[in-house]
């Protein structure tokens, strides 16, 4: 299936670090969307530039896309272009500040994380319960962006997340990227070793390599073992980070589409 090798391309390759771009690779016109283009302010003035992408204005299934620590919102669109007209689900992607078309902000490019993003994935998950009161919302991560997203559902209420390859230990993260100049601020904020009963989540649906070389199949099968909510976890074979939607794309889609319609 050729549907998601381009975006799996973009995240394997990268210095396991913030890396935005301003420019889109593409957006929902270049893949024949109905979408709206909104601006989302935070509590602190920031804006957001959001895509909201639906087939179906009636419905209440919403897909929140939280983006990995590279590029931009549109590196998504290939997942939401399957969500939407496979599924009919509204799906919402976003751009963090200093990402995309979204408020300046400065990252240092050596920066594993910043704890600024939760605050805007926060926003975003308010605005879209405020303009769909009756959503039934998942949230999507990979990467840093599954971090971000069991980050915010430790204060938010949600249906499900999904969380590809999350980070879960930054310790040990860090020990495993190939980049020593990688840094992470606020390290017990983003160790999540013990997070997983916290969470706010009715389900939860994880992915994972078992051959990752960034983040730990061990730590990652040991979270999902401390959570108290309803679950699933696929454990695959991989040998990189990021490869397991190119290498079992089929089975990838089939593991979100289960996860969205159950």
């Amino acid at each position: 299936m050729k549907l998601i090798i381009c975006l799996t391309l973009i995240l394997v390759n990268f210095a396991f670090a913030l890396d935005p771009s301003s420019e889109y690779l593409k957006t929902p016109k270049d893949y024949n969307l109905k979408y709206k283009e909104v601006k989302i302010k935070t509590d602190d003035k920031a804006e957001l530039n959001t895509w909201i992408i639906t087939e179906n204005e009636k419905s209440n299934d919403i897909l929140i896309m939280a983006n990995s620590d590279i590029g931009n919102m549109s590196n998504f669109l290939p997942y939401a272009n399957f969500v939407s007209k496979n599924l009919k689900k509204t799906v919402v992607l976003f751009d963090y500040r200093g990402y995309g078309k979204s408020s300046n902000y400065t990252h240092s490019k050596f920066a594993l994380s910043d704890k600024i993003l939760v605050k805007d994935l926060r926003a975003v998950i308010q605005f879209v319960q405020k303009k769909y009161p009756n959503a039934k919302i998942t949230l999507y991560g990979f990467s840093m962006g599954a971090s971000i997203v069991i980050l915010a559902a430790k204060n938010e209420n949600v249906e499900s997340l999904f969380l590809d390859s999350p980070m879960i230990d930054p310790n040990d993260v860090l020990a495993r990227v190939s980049n020593k100049n990688v840094f992470l601020n606020d390290k017990d904020f983003f160790d999540l070793t013990n997070s997983a009963d916290q969470l706010r989540a009715k389900e939860m649906f994880i992915i994972q390599g078992k051959n990752d070389n960034v983040t730990n199949a061990n730590i990652t099968t040991k979270f999902y073992a401390q959570s108290n909510i309803q679950k699933n976890i696929l454990i695959l074979e991989n040998n990189k980070h990021g490869d397991i939607s190119n290498l079992y794309a089929d089975l990838y889609l089939y593991y979100l589409k289960t996860c969205l319609i159950n």
